[in-house]
This record gives C-alpha cells, sequence and structure tokens, in this order.
C-alpha cells in the first residue's frame, strides 16, 4: 500500500548548506493523520530536503538517506496554536510588558516560537502584538523574520489590538464606530492577516463600547478585502454585539 501525497514544505524548507539532514527515512512508525478513526501501523515516511516525499506501508529504499527507528512512535500533522501572542511573555505583568522595547519584544518572540516548534505546533495564529515606534505591530516583523528561519512555525498575524479609547496603553484607540472601520482597513494596509478588535469597556462595565452596526460595518469592510476579523470579548454585552454583527 503506498499512501504517497504531495507534502507541504516545512518552514524554512532545508537548503544546501543549511546543515538539515538532506534525506530522513523514518521506519515503522504509527501514523495518525486525520484521515482515518484507527491509527495506521508499520507506516514508512521519506523526508527529502525538508519536504514529505512519500508516505507508506511498503518497505522504502533509504539509499543514502539516515534512517530513524520509528517504533512505538507516532507521527501526527503539525497542531496548531489558534490563540498566540508571540511577542508577549504572559504572567501577571504583562500589560507593563507590552511597553517594552520592540528589540526585546522580538526576542521574545523568537523564544516563544522555539517552544512551539519543540512542541510540534508549526502554525501560529498571533492575535494581537504591541506596535512599534513605527505605528506597525511588531508581530509583523516576527512574521517576516520566521518566514525565513529553518524549523520556525508559519504565523499569520492580527496586528495590534483596536479598542475604545482608554482601553489599554497597548491598544489602537477608536472613539466611534467610523474611526473603528478606518482602524480596522489600516491595520490591513500596515499587511496584517486578519484584524483582532476588542468588544470589552475599558470602565469594567457590563455594556460592549460599540454598537452592532459599529462592529458590522467594520465586518463588511475587512470581508471586503477577502479578510476575516475576530473578536475579544469576556462580557455577554460583547459577545451579543459581535455575534450579532
Amino acid at each position: 500500500m503506498d499512501l504517497s501525497r504531495p507534502g507541504h514544505p516545512a518552514q524554512g524548507a532545508a537548503r544546501a548548506g543549511d546543515g538539515m539532514t538532506a534525506r530522513l527515512l523514518i521506519r515503522d512508525a504509527c501514523l495518525a493523520d486525520g484521515h482515518g478513526p484507527t491509527l495506521q501501523v508499520g507506516i514508512n515516511l521519506l523526508i527529502e530536503k525538508g519536504r514529505i516525499a512519500r508516505v507508506s506501508a511498503d518497505e522504502l529504499d533509504p539509499g543514502d538517506a539516515e534512517v530513524l527507528d520509528g517504533g512505538g512512535a507516532t507521527i501526527v500533522p503539525a497542531f496548531v496554536d489558534a490563540h498566540s501572542h508571540l511577542t508577549m511573555p504572559g504572567g501577571s505583568h504583562w500589560i507593563e510588558r507590552g511597553s517594552d522595547p520592540p528589540d526585546r519584544l522580538r526576542e521574545v518572540a523568537r523564544r516563544n516560537a522555539a517552544r512551539l516548534a519543540q512542541a510540534g505546533i508549526l502554525w501560529a495564529r498571533d492575535v494581537g502584538s504591541p506596535a512599534g515606534a513605527d505605528g506597525r505591530a511588531v508581530s509583523l516583523q516576527v512574521r517576516q523574520e520566521m518566514a525565513d528561519r529553518i524549523g520556525a512555525p508559519y504565523i499569520q498575524v492580527a496586528g495590534t489590538w483596536i479598542a475604545t479609547d482608554g482601553y489599554l496603553p497597548m491598544t489602537v484607540p477608536v472613539k466611534d464606530g467610523d474611526e473603528l472601520r478606518a482602524a480596522v482597513l489600516a491595520q490591513l494596509d500596515s499587511g496584517t492577516d486578519f484584524v483582532k478588535i476588542m468588544l470589552d469597556p475599558p470602565d469594567r462595565s457590563d455594556r460592549c463600547p460599540f454598537t452592532v452596526d459599529d462592529v458590522r460595518k467594520a465586518c463588511e469592510a475587512v470581508h471586503a478585502r477577502g479578510r476575516r476579523i475576530t473578536a475579544h470579548a469576556t462580557i455577554l454585552d460583547g459577545a451579543r454585539v459581535g455575534a450579532e454583527a
């Protein structure tokens, strides 16, 4: 049985002189590929220059490939982190850390990206990042850097959070629906893959600072560009506004 199919290139696929093994054969592993309810056993997987070349239950000739015994191991597709903030270190003082210099935030992102890759997570959806001195989200620079790095995760970025005026110092502040619509388009113009808006108020009240019409117009503007918009809402009214929009 031959399960060969086109492989997706790994981020920064191997190139001449990069130190990565050119050919690797993993023998006798299990495979969980998401296409069936059970594990496939006795699977051999050949990697050539950072790409999956063949997946087969039949013996494969290793040729000059390095051979790795996969017995007892299970091969799975790479995982996706659907809610990531690569430039943020986390912890109880994360708001203060958002004001760290961009160079520091980029270094945090490099470390977080390495941790994701080590855990088998090769896609990251970055849903918010502070902006640098040029007004562009630091995550945009991180995305570009990771695109050229061997073994780094693929990154999609939302840019900088957009929120009502007074929410957090690291957000893009807006006062009304017109400014909200302009801000989401400005994020797309800066090169983001999608947009993130905050539907919580700055005063911890239970009312969303935007109307359904405000958010709907922002959504329509983003969708007209062929992109998507996501939202943060920890209050019921914010969730209602987002759902109705």
